[in-house]
């Protein structure tokens, strides 16, 4: 009778499992690997974006100083609106990103954290200065322009401290791309080591003892078992094989005694008939009765 195995004990469910397993790591690794590298490749172009800004803030002090030395010209002045429009979308853009460039700020404390000071100082303290001065136009005094370039070159500091501060971030990820990188290479070695491993222990092993205990069994030694080490469908087989070498060896031991019995009932009556023939033979002899009686009775006894 066929015994239903449990799920858990099937062999394709075993070898399904096994490489479903396999299958969420890789997976799993390869997702780190692409967020890392999507993750640097934001990086890389919100390192871009603010090194922008430090060459919109000089920029914006040139054409500032311009329109001091010149103040009536209308192309100085939308030029000023146009980089103070410039360095605010930048902002807006570090600030919110773009997942489609893309462009993504690193989510690091200490990065959020400059970031707000660079765009509270631009936004508190550079960028109404700067209005001020192109409202002033060629009025504002010395200290105002003093205050307003000492402003400059503090922006621009943390602009570069900002920037660093990404690099390294960078420089970071970097590190634990290339180290996902050798875990894929690794796992990659040592999945296909075990895969071939369990690949022999499941299928290849079970099969060749099979094959040798069929051998021997084909050579008529029906004393020959197998070892049952499973509980899957080898083991099904194993238990089935030795249930019929059980049954052959019982039906060959049946199958000698009776030769034996056959080939004794053979051999009597081969002797009766051996028997019959020589006393039919000795009587048809011309001889006197009591040596045909003796001889007779002598072959009888």
């Amino acid at each position: 009778m066929a015994i239903t195995l449990p799920p858990w004990h099937r062999l394709s469910n075993k070898i399904v499992g096994l490489l479903l397993g396999f299958l969420i790591l890789a997976l799993g690794a390869i997702g780190i690997t692409l967020l890392l590298s999507w993750q640097l490749e934001g990086s890389g172009a919100a390192i871009n974006e603010a090194g922008s800004l430090r060459m919109h803030g000089y920029r914006l002090e040139a054409f500032l100083s311009r329109s001091a030395g010149s103040p009536g010209q209308q192309a100085t002045k939308s030029a000023i609106e146009q980089e103070i429009l410039a360095i605010d979308k930048t902002f807006v853009l570090l600030q919110r990103g773009d997942p489609q460039r893309p462009l993504i700020l690193p989510a690091t404390q200490t990065i959020q954290t400059t970031f707000q000071q660079v765009s509270g100082n631009w936004r508190l303290k550079l960028r109404p200065l700067a209005k001020a001065l192109q409202q002033q136009g060629g009025s504002a005094d010395e200290q105002t322009w003093q205050r307003y370039q000492h402003q400059v070159d503090d922006f621009v500091a943390e602009v570069n401290r900002f920037v660093h501060l990404i690099e390294i971030d960078s420089e970071q990820r970097t590190f634990w791309l290339r180290s996902s990188q050798l875990a894929l290479v690794a796992m990659a070695l040592i999945g296909t080591t075990t895969l071939i491993y369990l690949m022999f222990m499941l299928i290849i092993e079970p099969i060749t003892l099979l094959e040798k205990g069929m051998r021997r069994m084909a050579e008529k030694d029906f004393e020959v078992r197998l070892a049952v080490e499973s509980d899957d469908e080898f083991g099904q087989l194993t238990r089935g094989f030795n249930q019929m070498a059980d049954r052959l060896e019982a039906l060959y031991g049946n199958l000698e005694e009776r030769v034996r019995e056959k080939t004794g009932a053979l051999e009597n009556q081969n002797r009766e008939l051996a028997l019959l023939y020589d006393s039919a033979a000795f009587l048809q002899r011309p001889q006197q009765v009591e040596a045909t009686c003796a001889g007779f009775l002598q072959r009888i006894m």
